[in-house]
C-alpha cells in the first residue's frame, strides 16, 4: 500500500465585501491549477454549490465566512 497527498491551495477574491441585503457577490476562484473539483460553502444556511467562479446573493444582513474545498480528483 502506498498513499501519496497532493496539497492544493484554495483561494479566490469576491467583488465586494459589505453592502445591505439581500447582497449578490462575484466570487473569483484563484486556486491552484492542479485544482479539479471545487465545492463553496457560504455559511448563509443554502446547499453547497459546486462552480468555479459562482455568484451567490445573501439574502440577510450578517457576517458570513465563505470557505472554498479545492480538490483534486
Amino acid at each position: 500500500l502506498s498513499l501519496t497527498f497532493d496539497t492544493t491551495q484554495a483561494d479566490f477574491s469576491v467583488d465586494t465585501t459589505e453592502g445591505f441585503a439581500p447582497l449578490t457577490v462575484h466570487f473569483t476562484n484563484q486556486s491552484m491549477a492542479n485544482a479539479t473539483t471545487f465545492s463553496w460553502n457560504f455559511a448563509d444556511g443554502t446547499a453547497l454549490i459546486d462552480s468555479t467562479n459562482p455568484n451567490h446573493t445573501f439574502a440577510n444582513a450578517g457576517v458570513y465566512q465563505v470557505m472554498l474545498i479545492a480538490l483534486i480528483i
